[in-house]
């Protein structure tokens, strides 16, 4: 395939069997420009929201009919104004639901071994079972489980799980001295290194995902991008951590960051005040906060004409700088539908839709209901009101 720059690339396929095809790739890479992989990340952000801003505006009013947040602005301060639950009540009772099945479950997400060779179960229930069950419990994989459903009975989509490899460097008491002149014990640490399974949990607002993805089908479409505010002191701390050193310090110059200059905002779902609201809270930051909003981009590269170039990368960009130059995927495990490299994020709907990834939730199917009872409640309130107390006529001089 001869790409936009007249060199030839290795299709997708070759690329992804074929390490000098792979090789190729990379070089062809290179050749794009720092513009047009900061202007494709932001094209692609563009078109998911324009697909989604419509749904994301209506996740939003279902959240907060969840959070029995409802407002009879149009009515007079002796009107009744009460607002019946339901839509909370039947997210509640269906996470509880899960959350029994887990509890009473000894092993909900166990491993069995296949068919009918006896090693295989031996292995699976002596040792990947514990093991699993032990990775589950160190990152409270169980409870945050639990809440994405919950958010999928709400918006129609679960809270996307993003599971990563974290290390981290932990004290260990290395011995203790007695202080001469006061007598105090003084322990003495030693730093060790560890890694572990974490688990991040993702609200659906901060994806955006390919408007092509199919039901049921993680790993469908040709990118996905996580987008999340991100304080400068994280950011700062990436530079150490393989970002592009000078990308970030052009960044930290900017003294902040907004979703606007990424390419999305239509919706607003992602705005600070936004993000605040759906927890209930007033934006009000402190002075000394800086934030930015950074963007990891999954996917597949393609140059000016729309040719894939380079699949299966991970990129990291900000404000119209790519603090992380696309580089492979890191995860090694195939998506057999696709063939691609998997992402490290799942979620799942809680009822499917068969036309797109989103599908419906619980709220979606009760908030006209909820509100011809509430408004029908109001009404038999103040018709009560006005019978047992009756208005009486005032004249004056």
């Amino acid at each position: 395939m001869i790409g936009a720059t007249g060199q030839i690339v290795p299709h997708l396929d070759e690329q992804r069997a074929d390490a000098r095809a792979r090789a190729e790739g990379r070089e062809a890479l290179k050749r794009l420009p720092v513009g047009h992989l900061v202007e494709m990340v932001a094209a692609h952000k563009r078109e998911s929201e324009a697909h989604s801003s419509e749904l994301r505006k209506l996740q939003a009013y279902w959240w907060e009919l969840w959070q029995n947040r409802v407002s009879y602005g149009d009515k007079e301060d002796w009107q009744t104004q009460i607002w019946i639950p339901k839509p909370f009540t039947a997210v509640e009772q269906a996470g509880a639901l899960i959350q029994r099945s887990l509890l009473e479950g000894d092993q909900p997400f166990g491993i069995d071994g296949r068919g009918e060779d006896r090693r295989s179960q031996m292995r699976a229930v002596h040792v990947w079972t514990p093991l699993t069950k032990m990775a589950w419990d160190g990152c409270g994989f169980l409870p945050k489980f639990s809440d994405g459903c919950k958010v999928g009975f709400i918006t129609g989509v679960a809270g996307y799980h993003k599971f990563r490899w974290q290390r981290t460097r932990i004290p260990i008491l290395a011995g203790a001295e007695l202080d001469p002149v006061t007598g105090e014990i003084l322990p003495s640490f030693r730093y060790r290194q560890r890694s572990f399974l974490a688990v991040d949990y993702v609200l659906p607002w901060n994806i955006w995902r390919d408007p092509r993805s199919k039901p049921r089908e993680n790993f469908s479409g040709s990118y996905l991008i996580h987008g999340e505010w991100k304080d400068r002191g994280v950011v700062r701390a990436m530079a150490s951590a393989g970002w592009d050193s000078e990308a970030v310090a052009a960044l930290l110059a900017l003294r902040g960051g907004g979703d606007e200059a990424s390419g999305a905002g239509a919706s607003g779902t992602t705005s600070r005040q936004a993000e605040a609201a759906r927890k209930g809270q007033a934006y009000a930051p402190s002075p000394y906060r800086t934030d930015f909003f950074v963007d990891e981009w999954w996917g597949d590269v393609v140059d000016t004409n729309g040719d894939p170039v380079f699949p299966d990368a991970l990129m990291t960009v900000s404000t119209g700088k790519v603090l992380l130059p696309p580089r492979d995927n890191p995860l090694w495990a195939t998506d057999i539908a696709s063939g691609r490299r998997k992402w490290p994020f799942l979620a799942s709907a809680p009822i499917s839709h068969p036309a797109r990834f989103e599908g419906r939730g619980l709220v979606e199917q009760n908030a006209d209901l909820s509100r011809l009872f509430s408004g029908s409640f109001c009404l038999l309130a103040d018709g009560m009101n006005w019978t047992i107390n009756q208005g009486t006529e005032i004249y004056q001089d």
